[in-house]
């Protein structure tokens, strides 16, 4: 379990993740960046839940307050 927080503007830097989920405490808006370059942003609303299989990528908070969150990485066998 990861607690994630960001300022606006912040990144996490490029990094991997195996099968998770990100549960939301708070609103706010996000640009994720994968390697290739590809970019999507997404709009989180506090209580928000999200299922990721395995990825990598880099998150930038492109709201005006901090994300916070957490994420739950699933072990591997």
């Amino acid at each position: 379990v990861l607690d994630f927080k960001l300022k606006p503007g912040e990144s996490t830097g490029m990094h991997s993740h195996p099968n998770y989920l990100v549960y939301f405490f708070t609103d706010g808006k996000m640009k994720i960046t994968l390697p290739d370059g590809e970019s999507s942003e997404s709009d989180v609303k506090a209580g928000d839940v999200r299922w990721s299989e395995a990825a990598t990528h880099n998150n930038t908070n492109t709201g005006k307050t901090e994300s916070h969150a957490i994420v739950v990485e699933l072990k591997t066998h």
